[in-house]
């Protein structure tokens, strides 16, 4: 970050600077010091008749772009002639403006900047000495700390804060997605379903090949029979596209089931952030009662599909075996 000018600086504080030091005890003081909440002046100057020479010390806060602080200083020479009580700085390079001027009332210095927008900052010195400036650079280094001890807390909450959204997001997908896996897995039971109403198909074919055969005359009732065998064994390809569509269900459950694991494990990291700052609660945040509820209809739904799988498996495999059986009947009555 650019750092301001140091005109710019003052004027910052320039107008609050009513808290100042002051010292006495002799008739020229060691300084004079302006100080406010964000900065501090302190003049030191020689004088010699009407003409005086000196440095002018600034200390002021000064923020990055991240919101941290730090106490920037500067210095610069001068030159000057005090009439009366009329007082004109001419200032070396570095402060921005050419000349300083004002007013010496006894020890009360005031003195008037003209900042770079050509705007005027009227400043108000005590008399004081280093050991007052440096107290008062030890003030703003003391509430600079302060500053950016309050910034990184509020860096850390941020994080926090981001750490809680990240895993709300995650929870919520995990609670999105375990109900998309669940109709897939109801999909994927129907598939199922149907696959078992075309071997059921397949077995009354059979059953039909079957009855045909006892109904052939003798010369013909073998042809028969292996017709009713043809059919049977085409009861044995369904059952292969059961057990396909079977095995597509078990992938379904199975990813169910990982979801299931997945939103417990997700949901206990979203409590260990929300621990860690507990002001923050996002909005759609997800409950555990939501947590809950979602699981029970997840594991109720695929209790029911394994058991339907299951029974649908036993169809199949009890379908070819009654498949076979009129084959075996058909080759029977052929002589076979």
């Amino acid at each position: 970050m650019a750092r301001a000018t140091t005109v710019a600086a003052l004027a910052l504080f320039a107008l609050s600077a009513s808290a100042l030091v002051g010292c006495g005890g002799s008739d020229e003081p060691g300084g004079y010091l302006a100080k406010a909440s964000d900065g501090a002046i302190f003049i030191q100057w020689t004088r010699t008749d009407d003409s005086v020479s000196g440095s002018i010390t600034i200390a002021h806060r000064e923020a990055s772009d991240d919101g941290y602080e730090a106490v920037q200083k500067e210095n610069v020479a001068f030159n000057g002639t005090i009439n009366g009580s009329s007082v004109t700085l001419s200032i070396a390079p570095g402060l921005g403006a050419t000349n300083w001027n004002g007013t010496l009332d006894g020890h009360d210095l005031t003195l008037t900047v003209a900042a770079d927008d050509g705007s005027l900052t009227t400043l108000h010195f005590k008399p004081a000495d280093v050991s007052a400036y440096n107290q008062a650079v030890g003030d703003l280094q003391s509430a600079v700390a302060a500053s950016n001890d309050q910034q990184a807390q509020a860096d850390a909450d941020a994080a926090t804060a981001q750490s809680i959204d990240d895993a709300s997001g995650t929870v919520s997908q995990d609670l999105a997605s375990l109900d998309q896996h669940v109709q897939d897995a109801q999909t994927a039971l129907s598939s199922v379903s149907t696959a078992l109403g075309t071997e059921q198909q397949g077995v009354a074919a059979t059953y039909e090949a079957l009855q045909t055969t006892l109904a052939t005359g003798p010369d013909d009732i073998c042809y028969a029979a292996d017709d009713t065998t043809y059919a049977a064994n085409d009861v044995e390809y369904e059952k292969n596209d059961v057990e396909y569509a079977l095995n597509d269900l078990n992938s379904s459950i199975a990813t169910v089931s990982d979801d299931l694991k997945r939103i417990r494990a997700d949901f206990a990291g979203l409590q260990g952030a929300l621990g860690a700052l507990p002001s923050y609660r996002p909005d759609g945040l997800p409950t555990k009662a939501d947590i809950a509820d979602a699981r029970a209809r997840a594991s109720a739904d695929l209790a029911r599909i394994i058991s339907t799988g299951r029974g649908y498996r036993k169809k199949a495999v009890a379908m070819v075996k009654t498949a076979n059986g009129y084959a075996a009947r058909a080759h029977s009555a052929c002589g076979g």
